[in-house]
């Protein structure tokens, strides 16, 4: 027999009979103050014993493969019950004990799992997609494999929790998200959510907001970040080795100790990022992969932290708000020097005084950029780019009067920049290279 059967006859022998012993059901009229008493009563009996029998049910009890859809189980302890394979979709969870359960392969898809205990529990391949899990204790919990696209994790805690090859993905909707850049898609919400020293090698975390997560510790092997919000994460001695995360905002991320060996930061966004990550040197001329722009090197692969930003090939260091020319990029005095910046997005960025000197610039955007000095007239603080190279960058409304390293013996390489509007470094503008309208 079925256990959602057995179960079913419980509850509603116990429902039945609340109904038949209840007054001022069958009476149109008010019931009385005795009436309610004993209402009162009939229903705390139910109650209880209702309780006791989900606790025969359940305690060590074996439920793998019943269907307990949209079953309302808050607050009940299931420490330890056999729940493989079980269906549980939409069902409320909301605060229940299960510590140790087995729900290896369960469908927990849409479930309330608010503020429950799962520590220890064995959840891999479980399915929950768009499961609530607010406030949920999921340490050393195993979820390798689980399907957790959607899902709300927000103060969820994941200490030493394994999460390897877990899709945390967006769920499609058809709607537009707030915090994906894709149409179409609803992102994992793990906002503050601990997964210190949490395993999460070839995981899918694509567009997941991780916005004042604690994430140190952990290790994350491929693991995809790719349009991920970090902003005041806590990345402490994180293993973000080989990591895929392009379009990723790291704003105000700890990366103390992190070690980014290898990383695949394409268009990160940064700034106000505290603490040095380890092994962002990569060693000279090895084949790394192949890009839009072509062949690219490890040579041609080194990030950096300057002054509290991401700094690498294509890194995006535009303004926070474009049109408003807010929170833009601040690299005042920077020592860039050897910096690769090979098609970095720069609009707007403030350079002034910046060293560049045989910076790669290769193909960047450098529109409505500050290379000039903080005294032009005195050439005080001025930027160098003695030995740059910025064949082909947008110097469009760019600002570079008495830059360093122009002239002979300045070796800076220009071939195909585009001059639109530009302050060139003796104050001629010069537009050479302007699009046609």
């Amino acid at each position: 027999m079925k256990s959602r059967s057995v179960l079913a006859v419980v509850l509603g022998g116990f429902l039945a009979l609340s109904v038949l012993f209840v007054p001022g059901v069958a009476s149109a009229g008010e019931p009385s103050d005795l009436a309610k008493q004993v209402e009162k009563e009939v229903q705390d009996t139910v109650q209880k014993e209702v309780q006791g029998s989900l606790k025969k049910a359940f305690a060590n009890g074996d439920l793998a493969g019943a269907d307990l859809s949209q079953v309302d189980l808050s607050g009940q302890v299931l420490v330890k019950v056999n729940l493989k394979g079980t269906d549980l979709k939409g069902a409320n969870l909301k605060g229940t004990n299960l510590k140790g359960a087995n729900l290896k392969d369960a469908n927990l898809n849409g479930a309330n799992l608010n503020g429950a205990k799962l520590n220890g529990a064995k959840l891999n391949g479980a399915k929950l997609k768009k499961a609530k899990l607010k406030k949920a204790k999921l340490k050393k919990a195993k979820l390798k494999k689980a399907k957790i696209k959607g899902v709300k994790l927000k103060g969820a805690t994941l200490h030493k929790a394994n999460l390897s090859k877990a899709n945390f993905g967006p769920a499609t909707t058809g709607k537009k998200s707030r915090t994906n850049r894709a149409k179409g898609e609803v992102c994992s919400n793990l906002r503050q959510v601990d997964l210190k020293r949490a395993r999460l090698s070839f995981a899918d975390l694509q567009c997941a907001d991780l916005r004042g997560a604690d994430l140190s510790g952990i290790s994350s092997y491929r693991a995809r970040f790719a349009d991920a919000n970090l902003t005041g994460a806590n990345l402490t001695d994180a293993d973000l080795d080989t990591m895929m995360a392009q379009r990723t905002t790291w704003t105000r991320a700890n990366l103390t100790g992190a070690t980014l060996t290898d990383p695949q930061l394409t268009s990160a966004r940064s700034g106000g990022i505290t603490g040095e990550p380890q092994g962002m040197e990569i060693p000279d001329m090895m084949p790394y992969w192949y890009s839009s722009y072509g062949p690219l090197w490890k040579d041609a692969n080194k990030w950096k932290v300057v002054n509290g930003y991401l700094i690498g090939p294509g890194a995006d260091l535009t303004c926070e708000n474009p049109e408003q020319q807010q929170n833009c990029t601040d690299l005042r005095n920077a020592n860039l020097e050897n910096a690769n910046l090979y098609g970095a997005e720069l609009r707007d960025a403030d350079m002034t005084g910046a060293n560049l000197r045989n910076a790669d610039l290769r193909i960047a955007k450098l529109q409505d950029v500050q290379l000039s000095c903080e005294e032009p007239q005195q050439w005080i603080n001025c930027a160098e780019l003695q030995g740059a190279t910025l064949d082909n960058a947008n110097l469009t409304d760019a600002n570079l009067y008495h830059a360093g390293g122009w002239g002979v013996g300045g070796d800076v390489q220009l071939t195909g920049v585009i001059w639109c509007n530009t302050t060139d470094p003796f104050g001629v503008t010069r537009n050479e290279g302007c699009p046609t309208k």
